[in-house]
């Protein structure tokens, strides 16, 4: 991620794609941010987002902002002390 890609997620959260190197699992979430993890529900390893996508861009928003992020799961969410899309 290079130039305006650059600070894609540091300000505002994303949409982003996971997946675990370890078990394999596969998730996305609407509440990504770059270079912060979310960790793994199948195996409980640090995962960082392989793709991120502006939220106004991304054909899954509306779906992904009505699914519970698990902020327990989320080092932005736990970083903060409370649900990352309020930051």
């Amino acid at each position: 991620m290079e130039g305006v890609n650059s600070t894609l997620g540091k300000k505002v959260p994303c949409y982003g794609k996971f997946e675990c190197e370890k078990c394999k699992n596969a998730w996305a979430s609407a509440c990504c941010w770059k270079d912060k993890h979310q960790i793994c529900k199948s195996c409980g390893r640090k995962v960082i987002a392989y793709g991120m996508t502006p939220l106004h861009k991304s054909a899954h928003t509306v779906h992904d902002l009505s699914k519970k992020h698990p902020q327990e799961l989320c080092e932005k969410c736990i970083e903060l002390g409370y649900y990352c899309r309020n930051a």
